[in-house]
């Protein structure tokens, strides 16, 4: 080997950071075709100690834009805090009708509500009254290791511990009990854990009016 070359190999092995696959989850459909903007979470055994994960301090924002809801899915921690806006030049009025934590909000154009403290797990289905083709989901767990996956159906888990845990998927628009899939892993896993759901997963609604007019501008 010529010293150009054997130094460029020197280089490339000083410079080279090994890609790590620990505790990363991929989720995919029947036709092993990756799934975005599923909530993944882990939960652990009943006595594991989560007070010592802290809650976040920056409340979920959900924004209200071109007249739909931002993201269509927000996953959180219990106990967390969510805010909502309203980023048009009309008045919204959102709601939650079922689901942990109910309420109804008047938010005229350009404002932001008052920051909502989300204690119980479970689902939050938001609607809007002036625009009913809105819509969106919170999902809150009881467990400080959750996340939404990636284009590619992926998400990590580098802070879990060793330990043995339930991997839960949801999906508001998950064909199955409950709209999750429930499977049992032990971490740490040093290769990717390929989950795939086997229940069908219906499109989003669409987030626009099938008749677009402009009513209620002072509402």
């Amino acid at each position: 080997m010529n010293y150009c070359k054997w130094l460029s190999v020197c280089l490339m092995l000083c410079f080279w950071v090994p890609i790590s696959w620990a505790n990363q989850v991929i989720v995919v459909d029947n036709n092993s075709k990756p799934l975005a903007n599923m909530v993944v979470y882990l939960k652990p055994s009943p006595s594991f100690d989560i007070s010592a994960y802290p809650l976040p301090e920056t409340p979920h924002i959900v924004r209200q834009k071109d007249k739909q809801f931002d993201p269509y899915i927000v996953v959180m921690r219990a106990g967390s805090k969510v805010a909502i806006t309203n980023e048009d030049s009309i008045s919204h009025h959102v709601y939650s009708a079922a689901g942990v934590k109910r309420f109804s909000i008047r938010m005229p154009k350009q404002s932001k509500s008052d920051v909502l403290t989300i204690d119980k797990a479970g689902e939050i289905a938001l609607g809007c009254n002036v625009h009913d083709w809105m819509s969106s989901y919170v999902k809150v767990v009881d467990t400080p290791f959750y996340g939404l996956t990636d284009e590619n159906g992926k998400v990590n888990f580098d802070d879990a511990p060793t330990g043995e845990y339930q991997l839960v998927v949801w999906h508001p628009q998950m064909q199955a009990e409950a709209q999750q899939q429930i499977s049992k892993i032990t971490l740490p896993k040093n290769d990717p854990l390929s989950i795939k759901i086997i229940s069908d997963i219906l499109p989003i609604p669409e987030q626009k009016a099938l008749d677009e007019f402009e009513f209620w501008e002072s509402y």
